[in-house]
């Protein structure tokens, strides 16, 4: 499916509610073959999910299942962005520092947008020098999994953040 141009909403400028960023998300990053009130009315029912982590950092909605038991510092995600590039970096680093806090050691994340693994490159090198450790691949569905393994190093110093 084609995706639509996406808008983009600098947060710097004009911070939006998540609701307004999760429905841009739906209506222009839209790519299964369902409708737009559908993915909407999946992403309502998501986020009343036990286990379910949400929190809106700029114009980007992190959405976060964290495992239970002894997978309890666990977690897998995803980002719905209408921010910028540049903010959606920043966003992303700390969105890590944030998981991190919450005692997240292990993050991982789908994805199929190019800009994404731009933003996870881009996070891999900022971490070289700490304890964290990122990594991307590619699934032979043409998407990408990111892996996080989060360290002991405080990322909020570590990136001045």
């Amino acid at each position: 499916m084609e995706l639509r141009n996406q808008t983009v909403i600098n947060s710097k400028d004009k911070p939006i509610p998540a609701p307004q960023v999760m429905i841009y998300a739906a209506q222009e990053q839209n790519d299964t073959e369902y409708p737009t009130e559908v993915v909407l009315t999946a992403l309502a029912e998501e986020l009343t999910m036990p286990g379910t982590d949400m929190v809106q950092i700029g114009n980007t909605v992190f959405i976060g299942h964290r495992g239970e038991g002894k997978y309890k510092n666990v977690m897998e995600g995803r980002a719905l962005n209408v921010d910028t590039g540049r903010n959606f970096i920043n966003n992303g680093l700390k969105y890590i520092a944030y998981l991190q806090r919450k005692g997240i050691k292990y993050y991982r994340s789908d994805f199929r947008s190019k800009q994404f693994l731009t933003a996870f490159q881009y996070w891999h090198q900022k971490s070289e020098d700490s304890d964290t450790e990122i990594a991307v691949v590619q699934l032979d569905t043409g998407g990408y999994r990111a892996f996080i393994t989060i360290g002991e190093d405080s990322l909020k110093e570590f990136w001045s953040l």
